[in-house]
């Protein structure tokens, strides 16, 4: 059994970045949306600072890290538009953001530990001339690293952990990666939920205060145990 859970618990990040091309030129005839083009990555349920559902499409960020939202504007014809147009604002002064004439970067400065019983959000408003677009941004707990796991007291080994939004995986391991040692999970709030399709096995945890450590229990089947995870330097 403890061979299938060491191919269980998956953690996490990701980020782009990319540089404005100074010589490149735009075909762009008039504006007509604004996308997120890594959406569906980060996308996540909008949650205001009281917890309740807002009707903006959600992303979700690690706190800590400076991610890259390859925002992009189209015409009809589905041509890009110059990014150096382009106008981005938050209405929150806990999430930092950079617009460097090509892309826009946010970096949340809080998450859940340091506000309370949610996760912190705010609103991103972007905008093109006359258009614009908006979306609620969520930060999350940063999970990524290497963590020592610990299952039924015994240590079964280092694992490098990567994040992108809400999402964890293996380090190794692209996002939708189907391999069978590919475990995936979710942070929400103050916890984590992760899975392994090897052997069916779920691991539901508690992530500590200073998120350095994770502490719960393991189902596989009728088969059960308890398990915990410590961040390395």
């Amino acid at each position: 059994m403890h061979l299938r859970l060491i191919a269980a618990l998956s953690l996490p990040l990701v980020a782009c970045s990319g540089e404005a091309d100074p010589g490149r030129t735009y075909d762009c005839d008039a504006p007509k949306r604004i996308v997120v083009l890594a959406r569906d990555e980060m996308r996540t349920a909008c949650f205001d600072d009281a917890g309740m559902s807002c009707p903006l499409v959600g992303i979700a960020l690690p706190k800590g890290v400076s991610t890259r939202l390859m925002i992009g504007v189209y015409d009809d014809e589905k041509r890009e538009c110059d990014p150096a147009l382009m106008k981005a604002s938050v209405d929150d002064e806990t999430f930092d953001l950079v617009n460097d004439g090509n892309d826009v970067y946010v970096t949340p400065l809080t998450d859940v530990f340091d506000v309370g019983e949610f996760e912190p959000s705010t609103t991103l408003t972007v905008t093109y001339g006359a258009l614009k677009a908006q979306w609620g941004l969520v930060a999350m707990v940063d999970l990524a690293g290497k963590w020592e796991i610990t299952v039924d007291d015994l240590t079964v080994g280092d694992f490098d952990a990567a994040q992108s939004g809400r999402f964890i995986r293996w380090a190794d391991c692209l996002p939708g990666d189907g391999r069978p040692e590919c475990s995936s999970g979710l942070v929400f709030r103050k916890e984590a939920e992760l899975y392994s399709p090897l052997g069916n096995l779920t691991l539901r945890g508690a992530i500590a205060p200073t998120r350095e450590r994770l502490d719960g229990t393991w189902t596989s089947g009728s088969q059960h145990g308890v398990w915990h995870a410590v961040k390395l330097p």
